[in-house]
């Protein structure tokens, strides 16, 4: 994308789009802190799922 993006307009040098490469600009960001995001996200969709299906 980024490759595409920088063809279509030389003066772009970059931008964010981590959630396609995991990597995030301001650069303080951890693999344990998305790992520990990520597994809120799946627990809250499992609750979510028990709900709807109770």
């Amino acid at each position: 994308m980024k490759q595409a993006v920088g063809k279509v307009n030389p003066a772009v040098h970059g931008f964010e789009a981590s959630c396609f490469d995991g990597e995030y600009i301001t650069g303080d960001i951890s693999d344990g802190e998305i790992n520990a995001i990520n597994a809120g996200r799946n627990e809250q969709v499992e609750d979510d799922e028990d709900a709807t299906l109770a």
